[in-house]
This record gives structure tokens, C-alpha cells and sequence, in this order.
């Protein structure tokens, strides 16, 4: 082979182990080589946009989606669907296979069931407080007092005993007859007066408002604006009364769990406890 065709390919050789190795021509222009890195970064990363289904008892229905609106200025992307209900019908749902990614629960007998049938998942958590009351349609001549609630003839109301409220209606009623301001037939007598076992709170505060009944045991919180000109509230004293405690937990099986921690840390935040404020709860 001629010297100057072996120089020549020499040449050739010698440039492409240039571009090979610096990714310039001899002149520094740079090459049009791809990276193999850069092929494989996608060219939009998605955001995800979670849709969480919250289930609630019914006394935070007010309450819930107002603390909802301060988690999705965190969350912006996010949907929420609420479903409110007894605490005793959310857990049953659960447990027959519903699919949700929060539960709240007015009490811990449905909470702790929740738990012990396998659809929480992890710790729940004792969010808020909450207290009983009598409330008596406006106006009402029959019932001025506690007393008033064994007068026979009376027509009162109570969510059923399965209930959050309707267990701690009783719980009060059975205090009130260990103390001897009422006396110990005072629960007995009261309970004669029951003409309807409610599916929830807001169904008890219903009838009393419409006058269907002459009293029902609801919370505090159930009196709300739209209620207040339809019913006087009754107080129940301390030491006859049962504190509510609300606990939440993320459901098993959640397609966004963190999404859902995320919500319960709203509804714990300083921002959620304002919230109960409002609605007359106790967040102590």
C-alpha cells in the first residue's frame, strides 16, 4: 500500500479517537453525539392528583370540609369526597369491603372496632372533643330543665344506643340517676319517654327543630347557625355530662396513604383546631 494512503488513513484514525474521546472536531466544535443519560429522562414528570374519599361522623359535616379547603391549599391537586354518617354505619361499611382513605369516628368503641376487624391502618388518633346538650324546640313550655325530661307525657328523642350520641345520651341519663338532684328513678322515667331511636345526631336535631319531639340529647356542636333560631339549648352540668372523643385513622388499603396522613396532620394542625373552635368543639 502507497505511504501516503497509509498516512491518510492514519489521519482518519486519529480524528475519530478525537471526537470519540473529547466530543469536538479538531476546531472545538462540539459534536452532535447524544447522551445515552438524557434519552431516558421523560419530558414531563406527572403530578399526582389524588382523590381521597373521607368517611365522617355526622356531627363534623360542617366542621370537616371547612378544615378539607386548608388541605388542599397545601395539596392543590387533590379531590375530596366526603360521606357523613353514624360513626356504627361507617365502620360497617369498612368492614363489608367499602373503599375510603379516612375514617373519623365520634367515639372510640367504633374506632377501636374499626381496629380489631383489620381496616385501619396504624394508630388512630384522638383529634377533638365534644359535649352533650338538651335542646328543646324555641320557644318550648314542656322542658325548662333536666328534670322536665321524666315528666310523663314528654316525647324524646335519642340516636340509637349503636351511636356515638345515643350511647352517651344514655351514659348521661344513668349519671344523672346516681345523683340525687335527679333521683334514682330519673333515667327509667326518661327513657318511658322515648318515642324514636334516630339513625344519627343530625336526625335527632331535625325533629326537635320541627317540633316532632319535645327534647333530644345531640352535641354542642350540632346547634349550628342554621339551627340556633329553631331550638334553645338545655345544658348538662358537668358532673352528670360524658365527654365525645373523636379519633381518625387511615384506612387499610388506601390508595394514597400519604395523601391521607396528610389530611389527619391538617385536621391536627393550628389551622383545624381554629376550625373546631368555630363549631363549638373542644380541642383542649
Amino acid at each position: 500500500m502507497p505511504k501516503y494512503l497509509l498516512r491518510f488513513l492514519f489521519l482518519l484514525f486519529m480524528l475519530a479517537v478525537s471526537v470519540a474521546c473529547n466530543g469536538t472536531l479538531g476546531n472545538g466544535t462540539p459534536t452532535a453525539v447524544p447522551s445515552a443519560i438524557d434519552t431516558h429522562i421523560p419530558r414531563e414528570i406527572p403530578t399526582q392528583s389524588p382523590a381521597l374519599t373521607i368517611l365522617a361522623a355526622s356531627s363534623l359535616t360542617e366542621v370537616i370540609p371547612d378544615i378539607g379547603a386548608s388541605f388542599r391549599q397545601k395539596y392543590p391537586t387533590a379531590t375530596l369526597n366526603y360521606s357523613f354518617a353514624s360513626s356504627s354505619v361507617l365502620r360497617t361499611q369498612l368492614e363489608q369491603g367499602a373503599k375510603a382513605d379516612v375514617f373519623a369516628s365520634a367515639d372510640e368503641i367504633q374506632m377501636n372496632a374499626a381496629v380489631k376487624a383489620g381496616v385501619i391502618d396504624g394508630t388512630p388518633t384522638l383529634f377533638v372533643k365534644n359535649k352533650l346538650v338538651v335542646i328543646v324546640p324555641k320557644n318550648s313550655t314542656k322542658v325548662a330543665t333536666l328534670k322536665d325530661l321524666s315528666k310523663p307525657g314528654l316525647k324524646l328523642v335519642l340516636a340509637t344506643s349503636e351511636v356515638p350520641v345515643g350511647n352517651y345520651a344514655r351514659q348521661s341519663l344513668t349519671k344523672m340517676s346516681q345523683d340525687p338532684t335527679y333521683g334514682t328513678s330519673f333515667s327509667d322515667a326518661a327513657l318511658k319517654n322515648l318515642v324514636s331511636n334516630e339513625a344519627n345526631v343530625r336526625t335527632v336535631v331535625s325533629k326537635v327543630a320541627i317540633g316532632e319531639a319535645d327534647a333530644g340529647f345531640c352535641y354542642l356542636s350540632d346547634v349550628t347557625v342554621a339551627t340556633a333560631s329553631q331550638v334553645t339549648i338545655i345544658p348538662i352540668p358537668d358532673r352528670v355530662n360524658v365527654i365525645a372523643t373523636y379519633y381518625i385513622g387511615v384506612v387499610k388499603g388506601s390508595k394514597y396513604p400519604d395523601f391521607a396522613k396528610g389530611f389527619i396532620e391538617t385536621i391536627t394542625s393550628e389551622a383545624g383546631k381554629q376550625a373546631f373552635k368555630k363549631y363549638n368543639f373542644n380541642t383542649d
